[in-house]
């Protein structure tokens, strides 16, 4: 890349028609609406910083890393482009020590502050006549890298690095210091990388870092940065030692309560001596990324950390043990159709339902997953569990007091407290380490019991999201789930569609049916084949990249609006009502895509009878995750319905309810049809596949206009 910025350093004399000759260059750049200005300042800065280590060789291969999970019904690919922006800048060793640089920062601060530090460096570093670019740009562009990045895991890193020193405090019989993980404000961090550049790239230059406040946030840098060049030492015990010695840290517990102090220093000990103030920001813990395995584990260690205190085994194995009870306690309840209150009532079910018949396993797994732990089931009694949660915490914690005020003191025995106001909240995390931790606990709960439906790739990773900020788009927080008395909650699939949806995908839309979060995607897994699986399964993947379409990144995938399908008024056959495939015409659904300044927009239609029926796939989906799927009875399949016990008449896909009677839709062996019959919006639907008709009603209360369908399997 480097001989492309010598190419274009004249670029101001450039005619439009000479601009022709980097057209390539500049279609990639603009595929991904960066500026080009931007690119090559950070890439001139990235040269500035010289990095290695085990993160450092793996930069190259990770920006130039192409994938595509197809969506072919959607003409659609989940991943990485080749050739993008990020791909360019694994060209060169300044492109590939900004982007390493671009995802610590993204794990540290937010979005202008990653702007505004790349900025300064690059007053700092660089020469006036190259600061050409704005901070939106450049933080635009380590958006963009640090996306690409964040499988590295910076957040488990962090958690790693802090539980050795607190490991190598005990190993001197001293309690380690609580204030390890106290943020770093922009201005330190921007003169801490400076000097560390100088250090670097100096003869006889070394760093020295001495100090307590915010060191685990400076160590978990330089880990990922410049491990090679890192020396470290606590209370003057050498834990980590390197040839070089360009940068020295230093752990010294009396300097606790003191800022922390950096020195450039030469080898004949003349030294620049400079103070750091530390900024403490409340909203560090949900800029870090993690690796998906132990992801949990490792968040929660870090929120125990913060406060100088470990996360043990007996918490986590604990928390494994509450999501098995919520499990069965929870219970699905289908949506009632838009403007209808008396319609058929269907019992509700198990929330474990919708992970399919044999989900213990699953849950075993993904506890073994994430939380480095797996359900006892020594119980299935939920106070037993939480009580054995709550004793963990207190255990872990024993040597921390609550510091609020009354008659807000923390009472752990009374669960978490639903209705929490979000700046009240950062206040009480900011004075209370009881508090702080009790709440972290139910964020990782409430993560953990969205994972139960996830289904990651090889380099999907996750951050934690704070649960009260975003309490009114996540009806299970409404819904006291995790709180106290254990009684039964019942919610809808609504809810945990969109719980699910903007936990891991943060601003994902209500509407949306795909969203990206710069470095993964979240989508149902039935989007894949638009069809009914053999067996039930409700999951939804995420997949590392970004929604590409037309050779662009895109954050969102909607739907149109669309009016509800029109009610069958006449039977498509006289007579009895017998399974069979006549509702279906031998027709694909038509889908296309639509672009706008708001994103993707997904349109769908079918053809029946000459008509063609839009379809809201938004609305279908949260149906097929609704539906019951009939128990197998000893039945014929093929049995006549009873229609003097039941008013029903035959329907097709395009209008699969009937007007005051059960709709019975023709759509025998035909599971993408199936699968369109469902409408969250429209009715209930009821699969049948291994039972009769007859036997599919069992148990549902029916009414004078039921809007149930029957979905012939």
């Amino acid at each position: 890349m480097s001989g492309a910025i010598q190419s274009q350093a004249d670029v101001g004399s450039l005619s439009l028609q000479g601009l022709s000759a980097f057209s390539s260059v500049l279609a990639i750049l603009s595929a991904d609406d960066v500026a080009p200005t931007a690119v090559i300042q950070l890439e001139r800065l990235g040269a500035m910083l010289p990095t290695n280590g085990d993160y450092a060789e793996k930069v190259k291969t990770l920006l130039q890393r192409c994938s595509s999970n197809r969506l072919n019904h959607l003409a659609l690919v989940v991943g990485w482009r080749k050739n993008d922006s990020a791909s360019l800048m694994a060209g060169s060793a300044g492109g590939q020590a900004v982007a390493l640089l671009s995802m610590c920062l993204g794990n540290l601060f937010n979005y202008g502050n990653c702007g505004e530090i790349l900025s300064r460096l690059c007053s700092s570093l660089l020469p006036k006549s190259m600061n050409l670019a704005s901070v939106s740009q450049l933080a635009d562009v380590a958006e963009l890298l640090a996306g690409k990045l964040s499988v590295l895991g910076f957040g488990n890193r962090l958690a790693s690095e802090v539980i050795k020193i607190h490991k190598a405090y005990a190993a001197l019989d001293m309690a380690a210091p609580e204030h390890l993980l106290e943020n770093l404000n922009a201005e330190s961090v921007t003169e801490l990388l400076v000097l560390i550049s100088r250090a670097l790239r100096e003869d006889e230059m070394i760093c020295r870092i001495s100090g307590v406040r915010g060191m685990g946030h400076v160590l978990g840098l330089l880990q990922v940065l410049c491990p090679r060049s890192t020396t470290v030492t606590i209370e003057g015990t050498v834990i980590q030692d390197t040839p070089d010695r360009k940068i020295i840290v230093e752990f010294l517990i009396d300097k606790q309560h003191y800022p922390m102090e950096i020195y450039l220093e030469t080898t004949i000990s003349t030294s620049n001596h400079i103070k750091l103030p530390i900024g403490f920001s409340e909203g560090d813990m949900y800029l870090y990324r993690f690796q998906w395995s132990g992801w949990l584990a490792d968040c929660l260690q870090l929120v125990f950390l913060r406060h100088g205190l470990i996360c043990n085994q007996d918490i986590l194995d604990a928390c494994c043990d509450l999501l098995a009870c919520e499990l069965e306690l929870i219970q699905i309840r289908p949506p009632e159709p838009i403007g209808r209150d008396e319609t058929a009532k269907l019992p509700p079910l198990a929330l474990s339902t919708l992970l399919g018949p044999f989900y213990a396993p699953r849950v075993f797994e993904v506890c073994k997953a994430i939380w480095r732990a797996i359900p006892s089931g020594q119980s299935r009694d939920w106070a037993e569990s939480f009580q054995r949660l709550l004793e963990a915490v207190r255990s872990a914690t024993q040597t921390r007091v609550c510091t609020c005020r009354e008659p807000n003191r923390c009472d752990l025995t009374i669960g978490w407290n639903p209705a929490r106001d979000y700046l009240e909240q950062l206040h009480r995390k900011s004075l209370c380490a009881i508090y702080d931790i009790w709440y972290s606990v139910q964020d990782a709960l409430y993560h953990g019991l969205c994972t139960l439906f996830i289904e990651p790739d090889q380099n999907a990773n996750a951050s934690i999201t704070n649960i009260s900020y975003y309490e009114e788009r996540l009806p299970l927080l409404s819904k006291n789930v995790f709180s106290k008395p254990p009684s039964t909650r019942v919610i809808t699939i609504v809810d945990l569609y969109t719980t699910i949806m903007h936990v891991y995908v943060r601003g994902g839309s209500v509407l949306g049916i795909a969203s990206s979060h710069h470095s993964c995607t979240m989508y149902p897994a039935v989007l894949e084949t638009l069809s009914i699986p053999t067996s039930r399964s409700v999951i939804f993947k995420l997949v590392d990249g970004q929604i590409v379409f037309t050779g662009r990144y895109y954050n969102s995938l909607t739907v149109d609006s669309v009016p509800l399908r029109a009610q069958a008024k006449e039977p498509l056959t006289a007579g009895d009502i017998r399974p069979s495939h006549i509702g279906v015409e031998p027709k694909d659904p038509l889908v296309s895509i639509r672009e706008d300044f708001r994103g993707l927009t997904l349109l769908c239609s079918i053809q029946y009878a000459g008509n063609i029926v839009k379809l809201d796939l938004h609305r279908v989906i949260v149906g097929y995750m609704a539906m019951r799927w009939a128990a197998p009875c000893s039945h014929p399949a093929d049995d006549c319905l009873d229609t003097s016990k039941y008013k029903a008449i035959a329907t097709s896909v395009a209008s699969p309810a009937a007007e005051n009677a059960i709709g019975v839709a023709m759509t025998r062996w035909n599971p993408v049809a199936q699968f369109l019959c469902c409408d969250s919006g429209e009715h209930h639907a009821v699969l049948q596949r291994d039972c009769c008709l007859n036997c599919a009603l069992k148990g549902i209360e029916l009414s004078a206009d039921p809007r149930l369908v029957i979905i012939v399997g």
